[in-house]
C-alpha cells in the first residue's frame, strides 16, 4: 500500500497555494481519489488543501475505521483499516477563513474468486454439440471480471461483466458450445478468470484446473481381411481394419475369434485407420467363423467372415528312371494322396507349358516320352489344388538326367580369341555333355592350361587342338588366339596441383610424376621459388616451396626417361586478405517485444584495442548486464513503450561509433467478433462485421473473412501508423448463393511481426450461413375428376426453393381436412404427395401450402368427385342348346351426377344402344355362337371427359360329335422312332372323348406315342359326349430306313487267290432300300460271281438308301496268296552304309505275311529278330514261307559311308598376295569318293583350277564334299593382301593460305593389311594430327607453315607416297599489328621459353628432336614412335 510523501505533498502545497493567491480562493483535494482495497484491507487517505491560513484545520468523516493520523502544512492524511464494506464514500473537508470545502473519495472493496472450477465433460462424440461450463465463485466486484475459456493456447471464449453493477460478492456462470473435431482430442481446456483492477490494484489472475477433451469417432463398420481358405496346420494372418476411427492410436479396443476361439493379436494404427492383426492354425478342416469387435469410447462394432479350413497333402511325383539314356522311355506318374474336400485337381508340367491335366478328383496322372539331350535336367512339377480353392497350389518336382556324348560349339569354346599382350586372361574352352566331358587343349603337342587367369605373351599365339571325351564318347575342335602387342618407349609427365592459389608468404608442396615404366627414371622441378624439402618414390618426386612472395611465378616439372625428356608447367598465385575497418553493431537490431516485456540487447565492435569501451543509451529500464571483450549485453525490462531506439555505442583508440537498435511492442488482439446475420435471401446483399479489439501495432493487423475454406475479403492497416492498441472495424459485403447455405463464416486476425517475432493468429465464433429461397407459386397435380371411393394422388410441386431438402415445409388439405403426405426433393424442387379418398359425391377443394425460411407461398384447385356404378348385363340360358332362342338385358344403376348412355355389343360389332335404364336383345343360339362374348356398356360423360364402365358375359351353345376327314384322317403316315399321336379330333360341346382301338387294344387319340412298326393297321375311333356319338376307321402306315446286319451283309470276307466268289450284301426297311457297293470308287457288282484276283482285296463300301434315309456297312476282303520274293523287297546286292540307322531287310510278298530265314556260312537268321552283326557283309541264301507256298533268293551284302572333312584336309584360312597364281583345293573321305567343289559365298560359279588372285578373290567360300550318302559342307575364308596406295590428298579451304587462317590436309590410302600414315612436314608448333595419322590440321598459319606436305602409307607388302606444296600469303597491315603487340609483350616482360611436347598418337604434336637439329624440318611421328621435343622461341 502507497504511504505519504511529505516532501512531495509540500512541493504540491507550495504550488498550489501559490496558485490560490493569485485566484483569491482555495481548493480541497484528495487522495487517491477511487481507491480500490482488498476486502479487510486497508488504504491512506490524503486531503490537502491550498489555502494559505496558518490555522487552517482539516479532517475525513467516514464511517470506516480510523487509526494513525499524520498532519502537515496545507495536508492531513488517516490510516483506514479493516475496510468490509463493498462501497464507501469519506468526505474531506478543510475551513479556510470560515469558508468550508468538501471532496469526497469513492473506495471499492475487491475479493478475488474464491473458487474456479470448469465442469467435467463426458467422452465426445465427433462432430456432435457438447457444452462447456465453467463457475467462478464469491468474487467482487463482477464488473471488473473477465472469464476466458481457453483450449490450448487457444481462446474458445471471452465474456465480461460491465452490466452487473452489483458491489459484493457474487457467483458467476459462463457456457460455451462446442463442437469437437479430430485436432481437439487430448487438448487441455481451461477456464481463466482475470480481475482487473488497474490502475488502482494489481491485474488478478485465477484459473480451473485442466479439463482434458476426449474425442471419438467410430462410423464404419470393421472390415475383414483373412484367405478364405486355410490348410489345416498352416500359419494365417487374421487382420481387422477399422478406418475413419479416432484416435486410432492407443484407443481402439478390439476382440478378435476364430472358430469361437479368442485370439492373440497386435494392434496398429496408421492415421485414420487401427488394425488388429492376429495369427490363426487350424489343426482340423471345415467351416470356420472369423469374428471381430471393436470399440472406442462407449460404442462398439461388429464384423464375421466364414473361412473354409481344408487338408491338401503334398502331391508326389514319380519318374520310372531318373537316370537315363539319350532316346530312352521314361514315364513321369504326377498322385494325390486324400484330401479334404476331395475335389483335388492334378497338372504336370516343365518349365515351359501344361504338360497333361487331370478331371475334378482323379487322383493319378502319367505323362510318357522319349528322351532327349535338350530333356537332361528338365524339371517336372507336380501340381496339386482343390477345385473349391483354386487359389491354393502345391507342387512337388523332380529333373530327369540324360546320359549323352560331348558337344563343342562357338558359345562354350569359340573358335577365336584376340588378346592384348601383358593383359590377364584366362583360356577358356567348355564341351556339353553328361557326365560333364573333360576337356583337354594342346598347342604343339604340349597341353595348356584352361580356366587359370595369366599374363598373356607373344609366343601364346598360334592354334590349339582341342578335345572333350567322356563315357558315351568324344568331340574335337582347333582353337586359334591372336596376340598383339604395342610399341614400346612413350611415357607421360603430370603435376599436381595444376595450378595452385597459395596465401602471400605461405607454403605448399607441388608433387611431379611419370607414367615411363624404367625404375632409373629421374624427375625435378625448377623454379625461381625457394625449394626446401623434397620427397620421392617409384615414378614421382615432390617439393616443398616456402615463402612465397611472389604474385604470379611459373615452375616445372621435368622427368628422364631412357635418354628422352619430357616437361609440363604449372603456374603459382599467392593472395593477400583486405583490411577491414572498425565499427559497431548491435544485435538484434530489430525487434518486436510483447507490451510490458523483456529483451537483450547485444552490443559489439570489431576495434582490436584492449582499452576499448562501450554502452547502451535508452530511455527504457536497464536490469542486468554482461560484458566480454569487445562486446556488452544488457536486459531491458518492463517495456511499456509502443516504439524506441536504443543506441549502442563503443569508444576506440580516441573515436566513438554508435548503432541503433528498433523496438517495437505489441499486444495480441483482446477479442475477435463475428456479428450474427439473419436467415439470408437468395440474391439480397448483406453485410459481415467483424470486430478486432485492443490489438497493436495495427499496421501489422491482417483481417480475413472466410467462408469455409474459401477467402471473402482480406483487410491490411498498414497505413494506420498509429503505435498503440487499437480497435478495428471490418466490413463486407456478401450477396448469398446457394451453395452458400450452411457454411460456416469467420473472421480471422493474424498480427504478423515476423520475421523479428511471431505470427498471432486468433478467430471468432463460426457463424452459420443460412440461404433460402420461394420465388415460385406452388403447382398442384390431381385428377380433376375422382370417383367416389377411389384413391387418387395429391402432389404439390414448388419450384426454385432452395434448401429443398429439409427445409421446405408443407400444408396439404382436401374439403378442408389435412392429409398425410411425404416429402420429397430432385435438385431445386421440392415435392409434397399424399391420398385422398373422397366418400361421397360433390366439388372439393385441395390447397396446399409452402414454407422456406419466413416465406410462405400457397395454391388451391377444384376437384369434381362423380358416383358411377358398373352396369349389369343378364343372359336368361349362359348354357342354351343349339337352335333354342336366348334373351340379353343390359341395364345401369343411377349415376351422380346422372346421364348414363348404354351399349350392348359383341365383339364384331353393336347389337343396341340407347339412355334407357335398361336394353334388351332376343337371338335363336347357332353352333357358330358357342363361346361368343357380349359386353354391357356405360358411358357417363363429365364435361370434356367421358367414363366408361363395362361388363362382360359369355354364351355356351351345346351340340352333339362329329367326326369328318379334316378333324379325324383316314389314312396317316407315321415314321418309325418319332412322336406322334394319333390325330382324331371330334366336334362337340360339350367337348367329346375320342378313343380308338385296333382288334383288343385301345388308343387314347390325345396321347404321344414313340412310334414302333407294330402301330401299323387299322384303328376304329369313337367320339362321345351327352348329346350323342360319332364313328370313324383310320389307317396307321409305320415306314423306317433301311438297317443292315451281319446276317444280311457280313463286314469281313476271306478269299483265296483264283477261286470263284460272289459279294452278297441284303438290307432292311420300308419303302424297300436299294443296295449299292463301290471299291476306289468305282460301283461292284452285288450278287454277281467271279474269279478272285489280288486286285479284289479291299474295303467295299455298301450303302442301302430310300426315302428315309441310308446305311452304311465297309466289307473289307482279304484275298490270300502264296510268298514270292523281287528286286525291291529282296535286293540281290545291298549296301551296308555306315552310321547309318538302317538295318538289313529281305521282305517276301504273300499273304498270310511269309517267315524269311536267311543262311550264311551254315547259321541261319530269322530277319524279323534283326542280323544282330556287327560287320554283316557276305552272301545269304534267304527262303521265304506262308501256308499257300514258298520262294527262295540269293543276297550279297557290301560297305560304303558318307564324306567328311578335317582342317587337315581343308584348311579353314587361307591367305594369298595379289598378283600370285593359287588353287583352292579341299579333300574329303567317303565311299564312293566325294566331289568337292568350292564357291564363294553369293556366287553361283564355283572357284575351278589355278588362277592369277585379285583382291575381289577375297571373301568366304563354302567347299561341299558329296557323295550318294550324304554331304559335308565347310567354309573357307581367303584373305588377298595388296600393297598400299595414295588415293586422295587434298588441302582445304586451298593451298595458298592467308597468314592467320586455319587449314587441313587430307591423305587417304588404300592397302592390305590396312595402312599406316607417316607426315613429313614444315617444323612449327601450330600443326596437329588426327587420330590415325591421315589428317594434318594447321591453326593459325603463319610462315614456318610454308613448304611441301608429303603424306607416306606403307603395310607389309610396300610403301606409296603423295605431296603438296602450301603457300602462306603476308599481310603488311596485320604483320604491324603483330610486331606492335610482340612490344608491348617485351616490354611487359612477358617473353619466354616454351617447350611443347607432342605424343606417339599425333594428338599433342610431337616433333623428332634429332632431325630437327639437323634440318630445317620436323617429322609428326607415328603410333609406335619415340617421344621427342623441340625447343622453339616465341616469335
Amino acid at each position: 500500500m502507497a504511504q505519504p510523501v511529505p516532501v512531495l505533498l509540500w512541493a504540491w502545497c507550495a504550488l498550489t497555494a501559490l496558485a490560490g493567491a493569485v485566484r483569491g480562493s482555495f481548493d480541497v483535494s484528495v487522495l487517491p481519489e477511487a481507491p480500490m482495497v482488498a476486502y479487510g484491507g486497508a488504504v491512506w487517505i490524503n486531503c490537502s488543501t491550498t489555502c494559505q491560513d496558518p490555522d487552517v484545520r482539516g479532517s475525513l468523516e467516514t464511517s470506516l475505521t480510523k487509526t494513525d493520523e499524520k498532519i502537515g502544512p496545507g495536508w492531513v492524511a488517516f490510516l483506514l483499516k479493516n475496510i468490509t464494506e463493498w462501497a464507501s464514500a469519506p468526505q474531506c473537508y478543510f475551513s479556510c477563513r470560515g469558508r468550508v470545502k468538501v471532496v469526497f473519495a469513492n473506495i471499492s472493496t475487491y475479493r478475488a474468486p474464491e473458487r474456479v472450477v470448469l465442469e467435467r465433460l463426458p467422452e465426445l462424440e465427433l462432430g456432435r454439440a457438447y457444452s462447456l461450463t465453467c463457475r467462478v465463485l464469491n468474487v467482487a466486484p463482477v464488473r471488473h471480471l473477465t472469464v476466458t475459456l481457453r483450449q490450448g493456447g487457444r481462446t474458445l471464449h471471452t465474456e465480461t461483466f460491465q452490466n452487473r453493477t452489483r458491489a459484493g460478492p457474487d457467483d458467476v456462470t459462463v457456457t460455451k458450445e462446442i463442437t469437437p473435431q479430430q485436432g481437439d482430442h487430448g487438448q487441455e481446456v481451461t477456464c481463466h478468470t482475470a480481475l482487473d483492477l488497474t490502475p488502482h490494484e494489481p491485474h488478478l489472475e485465477n484459473s480451473s484446473s485442466a479439463v482434458e477433451l476426449k474425442v471419438y469417432a467410430l462410423p464404419e463398420e470393421p472390415q475383414l481381411q483373412i484367405s478364405h481358405h486355410i490348410e489345416v496346420g498352416d500359419k494365417a494372418t487374421a487382420r481387422c481394419d477399422v478406418t475413419k476411427v479416432f484416435p486410432a492410436a492407443g484407443e481402439a479396443r478390439f476382440t478378435l475369434s476364430f472358430g469361437g476361439q479368442r485370439l492373440n493379436f497386435t494392434v496398429t494404427t496408421s492415421n485414420d485407420m487401427a488394425t488388429a492383426q492376429g495369427e490363426v492354425r487350424p489343426l482340423s478342416a471345415g467351416e470356420r467363423q472369423l469374428t471381430c469387435t471393436v470399440s472406442v469410447g462407449p460404442v462398439s462394432r461388429s464384423a464375421g467372415q466364414s473361412v473354409l479350413v481344408y487338408s491338401l497333402p503334398e502331391p508326389i511325383l514319380e519318374i520310372t528312371e531318373s537316370q537315363i539314356h539319350v532316346n530312352s522311355s521314361v514315364i513321369v506318374t504326377c498322385l494325390s494322396p486324400e484330401a479334404h474336400p476331395p475335389d483335388v485337381l492334378l497338372q504336370l508340367r516343365d518349365a515351359k507349358r501344361v504338360l497333361v491335366r487331370s478331371a475334378p478328383a482323379q487322383p493319378l496322372l502319367d505323362f510318357p516320352l522319349t528322351a532327349g539331350e535338350e530333356d537332361n535336367g528338365r524339371e517336372f512339377t507336380c501340381e496339386a489344388r482343390l477345385a473349391s480353392a483354386n487359389q491354393t497350389v502345391k507342387r512337388t518336382s523332380a529333373r530327369l538326367t540324360v546320359l549323352y556324348g560331348p558337344r563343342m560349339d562357338d558359345s562354350g569354346c569359340p573358335r577365336e580369341w584376340t588378346w592384348k599382350e601383358g593383359t590377364e586372361q584366362t583360356f577358356s574352352c567348355q564341351a556339353q555333355g553328361n557326365p560333364e566331358p573333360a576337356v583337354v587343349c594342346k598347342k604343339d603337342g604340349v597341353p595348356f592350361s584352361i580356366g587359370v587367369q595369366q599374363q598373356v605373351r607373344r609366343e601364346d599365339a598360334g592354334t590349339y587342338h582341342c578335345k572333350a571325351f567322356n563315357s558315351y564318347g568324344y568331340a574335337s575342335r582347333d582353337v586359334t588366339i591372336h596376340v598383339e602387342w604395342a610399341a614400346q618407349g612413350s611415357f607421360e609427365v603430370s603435376v599436381l596441383p595444376a595450378a595452385p592459389v597459395v596465401a602471400y608468404g605461405e607454403s605448399i608442396w607441388i608433387n611431379c610424376s611419370t607414367t615411363c615404366p624404367d625404375p632409373d627414371a629421374r624427375g625435378s622441378l625448377e623454379t625461381s621459388l625457394t625449394k626446401t624439402n623434397h620427397k620421392n618414390g617409384p615414378g614421382w618426386v615432390a617439393f616443398l616451396l616456402k615463402n612465397i612472395t611472389e604474385w604470379m611465378s611459373a615452375f616445372q616439372c621435368q622427368f628422364t626417361c631412357r635418354g628422352r625428356v619430357k616437361v609440363v608447367f604449372a603456374n603459382i598465385s599467392a593472395y593477400r586478405a583486405a583490411e577491414e575497418p572498425f565499427n559497431v553493431s548491435v544485435r538484434p537490431e530489430d525487434s518486436v517485444v510483447e507490451h510490458g516485456g523483456t529483451i537483450w540487447l547485444n552490443c559489439s565492435t570489431t576495434c582490436q584495442d584492449p582499452g576499448a569501451r562501450g554502452g547502451l543509451e535508452t530511455s527504457l529500464t536497464k536490469a542486468q548486464e554482461k560484458r566480454g571483450p569487445w562486446w556488452e549485453a544488457r536486459e531491458l525490462v518492463n517495456i511499456w513503450e509502443w516504439v524506441s531506439a536504443p543506441q549502442c555505442y563503443f569508444f576506440c583508440y580516441g573515436k566513438v561509433t554508435r548503432a541503433s537498435a528498433h523496438i517495437t511492442t505489441y499486444r495480441a488482439p483482446e477479442r475477435v467478433g463475428l456479428e450474427r446475420l439473419p436467415e439470408l435471401e437468395l440474391g439480397r446483399a448483406y453485410n459481415l462485421t467483424c470486430r478486432v479489439l485492443n490489438v497493436a501495432p495495427v499496421r501489422h493487423l491482417t483481417v480475413t473473412l472466410r467462408q469455409g475454406g474459401r477467402t471473402l475479403h482480406t483487410e491490411t492497416f498498414q497505413n494506420r501508423t498509429r503505435a498503440a492498441a487499437d480497435n478495428v472495424t471490418v466490413t463486407h459485403e456478401i450477396i448469398p448463393q446457394r451453395q452458400d447455405h450452411g457454411q460456416e463464416v469467420t473472421c480471422h486476425s493474424a498480427l504478423d511481426l515476423r520475421p523479428l517475432g511471431q505470427l498471432f493468429q486468433n478467430s471468432s465464433p463460426a457463424v452459420e450461413l443460412r440461404v433460402f429461397a420461394l420465388p415460385e407459386e406452388p403447382q398442384l397435380q390431381i385428377s380433376h375428376h375422382i370417383e367416389v371411393g377411389d384413391k387418387a394422388t395429391a402432389r404439390c410441386d414448388v419450384t426454385k426453393v432452395f434448401p429443398a431438402a429439409g427445409e421446405a415445409r408443407f400444408t396439404l388439405s382436401f374439403g378442408g381436412q389435412r392429409l398425410n403426405f411425404t416429402v420429397t426433393t430432385s435438385n431445386d424442387t421440392a415435392t409434397a404427395q399424399g391420398e385422398v379418398r373422397p366418400l361421397s359425391a360433390g366439388e372439393r377443394q385441395l390447397t396446399c401450402t409452402v414454407s422456406v425460411g419466413p416465406v410462405s407461398r400457397s395454391a388451391g384447385q377444384s376437384v369434381l368427385v362423380y358416383s358411377f356404378p358398373q352396369p349389369v348385363l343378364e343372359i336368361d340360358q349362359p348354357r342354351a342348346l343349339v337352335n333354342r332362342n336366348v334373351s340379353l338385358t343390359c341395364c345401369s344403376p343411377a349415376s351422380q351426377p346422372p346421364g348414363t348412355t348404354l351399349q350392348l355389343r359383341d365383339s364384331e360389332r353393336t347389337l343396341a344402344s340407347g339412355h334407357q335404364p335398361c336394353l334388351q336383345l332376343t337371338l335363336t343360339a347357332r353352333k357358330g355362337d358357342n363361346g361368343r362374348q357380349f359386353t354391357c356398356e356405360g358411358n357417363l360423360a363429365l364435361g370434356s371427359h367421358s367414363f366408361v364402365k363395362n361388363t362382360s358375359a359369355q354364351l355356351i351353345v351345346l351340340y352333339k360329335p362329329t367326326l369328318d376327314e379334316s378333324g379325324c384322317p383316314s389314312h396317316q403316315t407315321w415314321l418309325e422312332g418319332t412322336q406322334q399321336q394319333l390325330a382324331c379330333e371330334a366336334d362337340g360341346n360339350p367337348t367329346p372323348e375320342v378313343s380308338c382301338h385296333k382288334g383288343s387294344q385301345v388308343y387314347d387319340a390325345g396321347s404321344v406315342q414313340n412310334v414302333t412298326r407294330g402301330h401299323a393297321g387299322v384303328y376304329r375311333c369313337s367320339a362321345t359326349n351327352v348329346h350323342g356319338t360319332a364313328g370313324r376307321n383310320v389307317t396307321i402306315h409305320v415306314e423306317y430306313g433301311p438297317e443292315m446286319d451281319n446276317a444280311g451283309c457280313a463286314r469281313t470276307r476271306t478269299w483265296v487267290e483264283e477261286t470263284e466268289q460272289s459279294l452278297a450284301c441284303l438290307a432292311w426297311g420300308n419303302p424297300a432300300p436299294a443296295v449299292v457297293c463301290t471299291k476306289d470308287g468305282a460301283p461292284y457288282g452285288v450278287g454277281v460271281q467271279r474269279r478272285v484276283a489280288r486286285e479284289h482285296a479291299g474295303t467295299y463300301h455298301c450303302t442301302a438308301a430310300n426315302t428315309h434315309g441310308s446305311a452304311r456297312r465297309e466289307v473289307t476282303i482279304r484275298v490270300e496268296y502264296k510268298p514270292s520274293m523281287d528286286e525291291l523287297s529282296c535286293p540281290s546286292a545291298w549296301t551296308w552304309v555306315k552310321g547309318m540307322p538302317q538295318a538289313f531287310s529281305c521282305d517276301a510278298d504273300g499273304i498270310p505275311a511269309p517267315e524269311v530265314v536267311c543262311t550264311k556260312d551254315g547259321v541261319s537268321y530269322r530277319l524279323g529278330q534283326g542280323l544282330g552283326l556287327t560287320d554283316p557283309m557276305g552272301t545269304y541264301q534267304c527262303n521265304a514261307t506262308n501256308p499257300h507256298g514258298s520262294a527262295t533268293k540269293t543276297v550279297t551284302i557290301t560297305l560304303e559311308y558318307k564324306p567328311t572333312m578335317d582342317e587337315s584336309s581343308c584348311p579353314s584360312t587361307r591367305a594369298w598376295l595379289e598378283g600370285t597364281l593359287h588353287t583352292l583345293a579341299c579333300e574329303a573321305d567317303g565311299i564312293p569318293v566325294p566331289r568337292v567343289p568350292c564357291a564363294k559365298e553369293g556366287a553361283a560359279d564355283e572357284f575351278s583350277g589355278e588362277r592369277n588372285v585379285s583382291r575381289n578373290d577375297s571373301g568366304t567360300y563354302w567347299c561341299t564334299a558329296i557323295n550318294r550318302h550324304g554331304s559335308a559342307r565347310r567354309a573357307v575364308t581367303v584373305r588377298v593382301e595388296y600393297r598400299p596406295v595414295v588415293l586422295l590428298l587434298a588441302v582445304s579451304p586451298s593451298a595458298t593460305v592467308p597468314r592467320g587462317a586455319n587449314f587441313n590436309i587430307s591423305c587417304r590410302a588404300e592397302g592390305s593389311p590396312a595402312p599406316a600414315y607417316r607426315w613429313t612436314v614444315p617444323p612449327a608448333p601450330n600443326v596437329h594430327c588426327s587420330a590415325d595419322n591421315s589428317t594434318v590440321s594447321v591453326a593459325g598459319a603463319d610462315r614456318h607453315n610454308r613448304g611441301v606436305y608429303v603424306c607416306r602409307v606403307s603395310n607389309a607388302h610396300g610403301q606409296h607416297l603423295g605431296q603438296l606444296q602450301i603457300q602462306v600469303t603476308d599481310n603488311r597491315l596485320i604483320v604491324a599489328a603483330l610486331t606492335v603487340g610482340v612490344a608491348v609483350l617485351l616490354l611487359g616482360g612477358t617473353a619466354g621459353l616454351v617447350y611443347y611436347l607432342k605424343s606417339t598418337a599425333c594428338k599433342k604434336g610431337e616433333y623428332n628432336v634429332q632431325d630437327a637439329e639437323s634440318s630445317s624440318k620436323a617429322t609428326c611421328l607415328g603410333r609406335d614412335s619415340a617421344v621427342y621435343g623441340i625447343q622453339l622461341m616465341q616469335t
